[in-house]
């Protein structure tokens, strides 16, 4: 089948006039990359390039097309709701779903036809991408369906349920209880270890021991 992109900088302007309809979505889902990623919050009037950490556009000359503003390296878990809603809405007819895996998500009508703002943007093809999207791990949602996300770790992974979230913070709090009772049973082992002589009685001296034919007498010099 040929795979081929929606292409937004063609039609800009019939997606233009739903985004404030959409932008709900955006907010709700793209809060939980930005504060999961960063502890910042996405607040409505803000767009997803403003959060951008990759340099793929770096190179790019002249006016960046509109679409880029809704662009986000490695968080394509996080707009595709949002995708999926502008779908929707500037091809009502299509039978727009949510393709999912590890490695990407796309909006797909099921026809050859993406609607993927953000492999358009970084250059992939619309092949590649329906084929990441549909990496053994993935999953077909029905049309019409959100993907649920959850709050992005600090070093990626788009899908972490929040049950693991809890059991690792109770992990490190764990932890760092462990840690802290080490290091004060050591500070009290070190301290009793040390020698204090008594104030105003002078140390015990050696004891020297002297031969006195079959007996040793043991002085004690003072």
């Amino acid at each position: 089948m040929l795979y081929r992109y929606y292409n937004p900088i063609k039609n800009w302007h019939r997606i233009r006039p739903h985004l404030p309809d959409v932008e709900h979505v955006l907010v709700r889902d793209f809060n939980k990359f930005t504060w999961g990623r960063w502890r910042k919050k996405f607040q409505p009037g803000q767009l997803p390039h403003e959060f951008e950490s990759c340099g793929w556009y770096l190179d790019h000359r002249g006016p960046k097309p509109a679409y880029w503003w809704y662009v986000k390296h490695a968080a394509s878990a996080w707009l595709v709701n949002h995708s999926l809603e502008l779908a929707r809405r500037v091809r009502p007819k299509d039978q727009w779903r949510i393709l999912s895996s590890s490695q990407h998500s796309t909006v797909y009508n099921g026809h050859g036809l993406l609607f993927d703002l953000t492999f358009q943007a970084l250059g992939i093809s619309a092949r590649e991408a329906y084929e990441r999207a549909r990496n053994p791990d993935g999953e077909i949602l029905p049309p019409g369906k959100h993907l649920p996300v959850y709050l992005a770790e600090h070093h990626g992974g788009p899908k972490v349920p929040a049950v693991l979230l809890r059991q690792r913070d109770r992990l490190r709090t764990l932890q760092q209880t462990v840690h802290s009772r080490r290091t004060q049973a050591g500070t009290g082992r070190q301290a009793r270890a040390i020698a204090v002589p008594l104030v105003g009685k002078p140390p015990m001296q050696p004891v020297v021991p002297i031969g006195l034919g079959s007996r040793t007498v043991r002085i004690i010099r003072r």
